[in-house]
């Protein structure tokens, strides 16, 4: 099973491991665990649920192709544009 290691004082997830149902190890002193699918490092535990803080890669609006192309059209412009 996946479980957080959480820090008891602020609710860091300090890291994610996976864990046997029947295993004696415990987490170091400080902390606790808790079951989860979706915990990451870095994430807060406020007691009721998790807040990522590590944003999800956005999609680019344009390919480079399309960058370099449209930065290539504006130095073009800047170059026949009069003094």
């Amino acid at each position: 099973m996946r479980y957080a290691v959480i820090n008891e004082k602020d609710g860091l997830v300090l890291n994610v491991i996976a864990r046997e149902e029947d295993s004696n190890w415990k987490p170091p002193e400080g902390s606790y665990l808790l079951a989860s699918e979706i915990a990451s490092s870095g994430d807060i535990w406020n007691v009721q649920s998790l807040i990522k803080t590590q944003l999800e890669p956005s999609e680019p609006t344009k390919s480079i192709p399309e960058e370099i192309a449209g930065i290539k059209e504006r130095l073009l412009k800047l170059e026949s544009a009069e003094p």
